[in-house]
């Protein structure tokens, strides 16, 4: 709750579309369902990243895009077991699954690029960066190029133990 009252003196949550606010919002909403365990919040964390990868994967190097996927998946996993237990399919959740891999898929084709464009060869040393991508390929199933990127992100970057657990968790 301090976290987001925090969030809303220096920004308008409901009409930002900055996507550092937005990121921020919606992984306190997603802690805050780790913690309480409420689909609210979870949805609400939803909407957060996916106003993020709205505004675009380039500006943010695809965090808030991920991180919605990723949201998309645990929702669709809650929902399709819930239906599972009543004894039936959820279009639900089935939906959820089929946007979480179109964002990645989006980041596969968007993202890698980003590394050759001038001013930007920084971003091949960059943890956050090559691991995104890494897990943009491994939600696709795509575990070799995952791997790939997994692997330079442990040669080519120097990272707190937060950073890796933090991905680690993810």
């Amino acid at each position: 709750d301090t976290a987001l009252s925090i969030l809303r003196q220096v920004d308008d949550l409901k009409k930002t579309t900055n996507q550092e606010t937005l990121g921020i919002a919606g992984a306190t909403y997603k802690y805050r369902f780790e913690v309480f365990g409420q689909e609210s919040d979870l949805e609400r964390s939803l909407s957060y990243y996916l106003r993020g990868y709205q505004a675009g994967p380039r500006q943010d190097f695809g965090y808030t895009s991920i991180n919605a996927a990723y949201v998309l998946d645990l929702l669709a996993r809650q929902e399709g077991d819930d239906a599972k237990e009543g004894g039936t399919t959820s279009m639900t959740a089935d939906g959820r699954r089929k946007h979480a891999q179109e964002i990645r898929s989006q980041l596969i084709q968007v993202l890698p690029p980003l590394q050759y464009q001038p001013g930007s060869e920084y971003l091949a040393r960059q943890w956050w960066f090559l691991v995104t991508v890494a897990e943009a390929f491994f939600g696709l199933g795509r575990f070799d190029e995952a791997l790939y990127w997994l692997q330079n992100s442990s040669t080519r970057s120097v990272v707190e133990d937060w950073e890796f657990e933090s991905t680690a968790d993810s």
